[in-house]
């Protein structure tokens, strides 16, 4: 009865230090993922796409093969595994920007060169196409206009969201989803009124 229980021990042991290694490899791969560079984007550079980090960042490639973190600009995303419409719009995205060449255009600081974030992302929009990227996300309620930073295009955002509302798209087809998306616009708007 003895061996017995030191086995089982033995094998929770084992399981849970498993359990840590692959968890802790996992974490790390994401923080690699999101970890950005300083490797800029020329306006109107063709790039394709590593993976969707969420639903509103990615990893793209250059032609050089350099690759390149990249938040879009003007949305937030849901989160994804915690949220269904975060899950969604991972989902959206990467059907937008699989197999496709991908336009990136760069937000521009004063000094005209490419806009980096506190994580060392690009912000830029996107383009398939004629298609914005970030833009066809709110127009389907599956990200917000981040409204705490303006930007050149933000009454075009504004009103895609609400149309995305009025039609109860995504996010706004649900109770619930609508508490959530209500109460960070709210939030973003006192963050901007307090200045930051």
């Amino acid at each position: 009865m003895q061996r017995e229980a030191r086995f089982f021990w033995a094998l929770i042991i084992v399981l849970l230090g498993a359990s840590a290694f692959f968890s802790f490899g996992a974490e790390q791969r994401r923080r690699e993922a999101q970890r950005g560079n300083t490797v800029a984007l020329e306006a109107g550079e063709l790039v394709t796409l590593v993976h969707v980090i969420d639903g509103d960042e990615v990893k793209l490639e250059k032609a050089d093969k350099s690759q390149v973190v990249v938040r879009l600009l003007g949305i937030k995303a849901f989160e994804p595994r915690r949220d269904p419409f975060g899950d969604q719009g991972v989902r959206a995205l990467e059907a937008r920007l699989k197999d496709h060449p991908i336009r990136a255009l760069p937000q521009r600081g004063p000094d005209g060169q490419a806009k980096f974030d506190s994580k060392e992302r690009v912000i830029a929009e996107l383009l398939v196409g004629d298609q914005n990227i970030g833009l066809s996300l709110v127009h389907d309620g599956l990200a917000l206009v981040y409204t705490p930073y303006t930007f050149d295009t933000i009454s075009t955002y504004l009103e895609q969201q609400g149309r995305a509302r009025d039609a109860g798209r995504g996010v706004w087809g649900d109770a619930e989803g609508i508490k959530r998306a209500d109460a960070l616009i709210a939030q973003w708007a006192r963050s901007r009124e307090e200045g930051g």
